[in-house]
């Protein structure tokens, strides 16, 4: 209610030095209710780079779906090689970068994402996905349920906890099915 707090807010959007700083006080001014194109547009920006990112997943599975620690998936140092990128560097981007400018979109709550958290449903990454999930869940997108259900299945049994951990998010029937369906097959493997 203190008239002050938005306009300090666009104040720091301006100032901020970092992207990541940006992205959270743009992220903030959205769930105030601030509507300006310019923080939306910030948001889905630093998003669609991790959204669109093709390259191979560097989490490594054995043939069960488990994911394997210390060590990078075949695919993914292949593509590494390829493409001439540090592994390290390129994990770093998927395991960090990319999972929280997801995040910070969503957490944003703002209706002109969907399309864009819809898209990441179709990453690679198992935590872009996670997370695009939670976005739509905030944005109580029921009509996105059939597309996380198709991306669950696209993923190792050990991924899809980023998509079940995140399904708590919508309030409907549909949602808590699949969270339950998703979490009886990984307590299956267990």
């Amino acid at each position: 209610d203190d008239g002050r707090v938005i306009p300090a807010l666009h104040s720091a959007f301006s100032r901020a030095k970092s992207k990541n700083e940006k992205q959270w006080v743009a992220s903030t001014l959205l769930r105030l209710g601030d509507s300006t194109r310019e923080y939306s547009d910030f948001l889905i920006g630093a998003a669609k780079e991790a959204i669109e990112d093709q390259t191979p997943t560097f989490i490594d599975y054995d043939q069960d779906g488990h994911s394997v620690k210390g060590r990078f998936s075949a695919k993914f140092e292949a593509w590494c090689q390829a493409n001439g990128k540090d592994p390290r560097s390129v994990g770093a981007l998927q395991f960090g970068t990319y999972p929280e400018d997801v995040l910070v979109l969503a957490r944003a709550q703002d209706p002109r994402a969907r399309e864009t958290l819809r898209q990441g449903l179709q990453s690679p990454n198992p935590l872009v996905v996670g997370y695009a999930v939670q976005g739509l869940g905030r944005l109580g997108d029921t009509s996105a349920i059939s597309l996380i259900s198709k991306a669950a299945e696209g993923l190792p049994p050990d991924a899809r906890s980023a998509i079940s951990m995140n399904l708590p998010w919508y309030s409907s029937l549909d949602a808590t099915l699949l969270m339950e369906r998703l979490t009886r097959s990984e307590e299956r493997r267990v």
